[in-house]
């Protein structure tokens, strides 16, 4: 704007009067009026020139704020998925060293055979670290461990079933299907006259994790992770939400199955 009024417009004025009227072979020609036009149209092309030359400047800068907007959510994304993934472990040794302690003074070989398995299992859980998702496949083989503790656990309490068939070629988080189980396991009653039925199967574009609903009358500790450590983390590893449906038969929780380089988002 200052240069404009300070600059331009007296310049152009200037120019306008001399090249019209002081050294113009016909100033008769080229009266005030005419001087006038003269000056609005380039005063209208210094503005289109000057829009143009903003507006490239504002989409610079805007595209600038844009990538550097994206960067700052990217480190924050990453950020809260690994501390999303650092709850994990403390979960899970909490729930397991709470058994073991229970099983060793009866039983030193089974408490041996436990031991083993969840090194296996624990194994795993260091492996996956450092990553948002894995296969399907891999999952599913690290449950057999896993299942292993829950059977010394729980014996015939619990009947575990798993569609495996149709869990093929997809990918899914890290430990969710073990969560899930344990969630089961947590929020119900469990015997042999009444255990719990679990069940893992696809349905559509989801992993189904089912169980029957019998409530305990009391829930056992919480570390804080659970429902709520899996829906955060799909959140930031996919486009789609956990789906959780629940009546006073059946609790299922459906997990959207992720597709390489389809669903994830750049992290």
């Amino acid at each position: 704007i200052a240069f404009f009024l300070f600059v331009f417009v007296p310049l152009n004025t200037l120019y306008i009067y001399i090249r019209f009227q002081v050294i113009s072979d016909t100033p008769h020609l080229f009266d005030t009026f005419h001087m006038y036009n003269l000056a609005q149209t380039n005063i209208v092309v210094f503005f289109i020139f000057g829009f143009y030359l903003n507006s490239m400047s504002f989409l610079k800068s805007w595209k600038k704020s844009i990538a550097k907007n994206k960067e700052l959510e990217r480190q924050r994304l990453s950020y809260q998925l690994q501390a999303l993934k650092n709850q994990i472990n403390p979960h899970f040794l909490f729930n397991n060293l709470n058994t073991l302690s229970q099983i060793v003074k009866k039983d030193s070989d089974l408490a041996e055979d436990f031991i083993n398995q969840l090194s296996k299992v624990y194994r795993y859980l260091l492996q996956q670290k450092e990553k948002d998702l894995v296969p399907i496949e891999e999952e599913l083989k690290f449950l057999e461990s896993f299942l292993f503790l829950i059977h010394i656990r729980f014996k015939d309490q619990i009947e575990l079933t798993i569609e495996e068939e149709h869990l093929k070629d997809f990918f899914i988080a890290p430990i969710v299907l073990q969560l899930l189980i344990e969630n089961a396991i947590k929020h119900n009653k469990t015997s042999k006259e009444h255990p719990l039925f679990i069940q893992i199967y696809r349905e559509g574009e989801f992993v189904v994790v089912k169980n029957n609903f019998q409530p305990r009358g009391s829930v056992a500790y919480s570390s804080g992770t659970g429902l709520t450590n899996i829906q955060e983390r799909y959140e930031l590893l996919s486009n789609k939400s956990i789906e959780i449906e629940e009546d006073f038969k059946v609790f299922l929780v459906r997990i959207p199955i992720i597709y390489e380089d389809k669903n994830l988002i750049n992290i």
